[in-house]
């Protein structure tokens, strides 16, 4: 990253839009890009330091095959660990993400956000619950599941002339060829709605990576909305 680019939040360049944001999607979904340069530095010092830790958010579910484009580095930590992390990292390479930070922090040299929340901590608002975060040490947890209710899960098809339609919408509309990357989400309606009206979904999101979706202050931009508005209308042209 340049050197003029480095005090500015790795999120609010994602919110720039532009080449840059397609180039960093690129090189995310193939394991590489500013994010996953923070996350192999951040790994080998607290490795180093030997600060046990576990991954969060969205690197954990790429993890696991459901890669998604995320803007931080969720990270779980033990009390002690927490505070060895800033006892030994911070000033190192890490500093804290505004003042008074306790468990946010940035990596200097790319910006990367790095959110950290401790063994013992219930999820969500932080209220008593019957699970909590476990210690990143622990050898497993076992975890009973009823399953109440749920939702098939939808796949959008590549091809076809409905995509393709899109594809060229997207085009017109904003000025460059839309990039066609990984993206996981839960929308049950999507398959009934195929299936009543035996007819493909076609799904277009015009908010960028650090709109928080689905979160507190969500937020789209007034430009991407009326330009979302033109490629809908461009959309339909082009079928």
């Amino acid at each position: 990253m340049m050197a003029e680019e480095q005090e500015v939040a790795f999120e609010r360049l994602l919110r720039q839009g532009g080449d840059r944001v397609l180039r960093e999607a690129s090189d995310y979904f193939a394991g590489a890009g500013w994010l996953y340069g923070a996350v192999r530095r951040l790994v080998q010092q607290l490795d180093a330091e030997d600060i046990p830790y576990g991954l969060l958010g969205g690197l954990a579910v790429a993890k696991h095959g459901y890669p998604r484009l995320t803007e931080d580095i969720g990270l779980l930590m033990t009390p002690s660990g927490l505070d060895r992390f800033r006892q030994q990292l911070v000033g190192r390479g890490y500093q804290p993400a505004f003042d008074g930070a306790q468990k946010t922090f940035r990596d200097t040299e790319t910006g990367v956000r790095i959110e950290i929340v401790t063994a013992g901590e219930y999820p969500g608002d932080g209220l008593p619950k019957p699970v909590a975060f476990p210690d990143p040490m622990a050898p497993g947890v076992t975890v009973e599941i009823e399953d109440l209710h749920g939702g098939r899960p939808w796949r959008a098809q590549l091809e076809g002339r409905f995509f393709e339609a899109a594809g060229r919408a997207l085009e017109r509309a904003f000025g460059v060829r839309p990039l066609i990357c990984g993206e996981g989400g839960s929308i049950p309606i999507v398959v009934e709605f195929e299936e009543i009206l035996k007819a493909p979904a076609v799904l277009m999101g015009f908010a960028l990576p650090g709109c928080n979706a689905h979160a507190p202050n969500e937020w789209l931009s007034v430009e991407n909305f009326e330009t979302g508005i033109r490629a809908i209308a461009a959309f339909y042209d082009e079928l």
